[in-house]
């Protein structure tokens, strides 16, 4: 009789735990994974605002080929659904619906109806870090019934689905990028031929020792150029145009240039003390260069080409100009950027 009892008070206790564990325990749940894509966020949106768009990096597409799936109502506005149905327990099946589109925001419900019953409210969130540099923040919560906070105490939501989600950011991130560098290819056809006008830049000089593989990769020196505006702004000095790298006075046996980093004046104003270069009138040909310096080289190769073919008489001056007359980016790596080879 007192081993019954026994056992019964413990079955009470035990309860009693559970209990107080399903109480304590939090009632929702969020799981949030983040990443940068460099692209601008529209290019991300356009991925995230489609269910035909969805199935290329799903983080769970490709877990069963043989998947039924289908679009319910318009692809792409509010109150489209994607069903699914798998054979596949870690699937199951299910339904998505877009509840809300926003300029930065696209948010749907995400609910599976086998093998658990459970309903899901999800977004993507986009900001943007730097020019064409996007983070999307997915997050996914929900509530949990009382068993299942009782239960959760040896599992999480996070445990559970986190991964897939960094999973399917990495293949989005993968896609976008790839797509957006397929579509933005550069090209002979891209290059614009003009006569360089003579022009005045405040200088200042960081190397005569630079090679021509550094001149291929090389970006805006951000430190320099600001302290460079800087000196202009305390000298009183009347700059006009954007801020540029030159590469000049080339040692045509090996190839090393002296670089500088330079802003167009104006004016030289009374102070004729500041160092200043002159660039007089010559052939220019020019290429934008809008996506970072990952294609610099390519730029760079298709210049050297065309001003082959034009019949270049002398290596050419080389100038990088960063296209902004008002701030300049946090990171050198994403500025959009001429290229300019002067030549005879």
């Amino acid at each position: 009789m007192n081993f019954l009892k026994t056992i019964g008070i413990l079955l009470l206790i035990l309860v009693l735990v559970f209990c107080t564990i399903g109480l304590i325990q939090p009632k929702t749940y969020a799981v949030e994974r983040k990443i940068e894509i460099k692209v601008p966020s529209q290019e991300v949106y356009d991925y995230l605002c489609s269910w035909k768009q969805w199935k290329k990096w799903s983080p769970w597409e490709k877990l069963d080929s043989s998947m039924y799936s289908k679009i319910e109502g318009k692809d792409g506005q509010l109150g489209s659904r994607y069903n699914w149905n798998s054979r596949n327990t870690e699937i199951g099946s299910g339904y998505l619906k877009f509840t809300k589109f926003d300029k930065n925001e696209v948010s749907f419900d995400f609910n599976m109806m086998s093998p658990l019953n459970i309903k899901h409210k999800s977004s993507f969130n986009l900001m943007k870090v730097i020019e064409r540099t996007t983070k999307v923040t997915w997050v996914i919560k929900g509530e949990l019934a009382f068993f299942e906070r009782v239960s959760s105490i040896f599992w999480s939501m996070d445990d559970i689905i986190g991964q897939d989600m960094e999973k399917g950011l990495r293949n989005l991130k993968n896609l976008v990028e790839k797509e957006h560098a397929k579509n933005n290819q550069i090209g002979v056809d891209d290059i614009e031929k003009y006569l360089f006008n003579e022009r005045t830049y405040l200088v200042k000089e960081l190397s005569q020792n630079v090679p021509l593989s550094m001149v291929y990769r090389q970006n805006f020196p951000i430190v320099d150029i600001r302290n460079l505006m800087s000196t202009a702004r305390d000298l009183a000095l009347q700059t006009t145009g954007s801020p540029v790298v030159i590469f000049n006075n080339i040692d045509t046996n090996t190839l090393v240039y002296s670089m500088l980093v330079a802003l167009p004046l104006d004016s030289l104003g009374m102070d004729t003390s500041i160092q200043t270069i002159t660039i007089r009138e010559s052939k220019a040909a020019k290429l934008d260069v809008m996506d970072r310096e990952e294609r610099f080289l390519e730029a760079h190769l298709l210049l050297q080409s065309f001003v082959k073919n034009d019949k270049q008489t002398a290596v050419p001056t080389i100038i990088i100009r960063y296209n902004s007359n008002n701030s300049l980016p946090i990171n050198s790596s994403d500025s959009d950027v001429s290229i300019i080879y002067l030549y005879e």
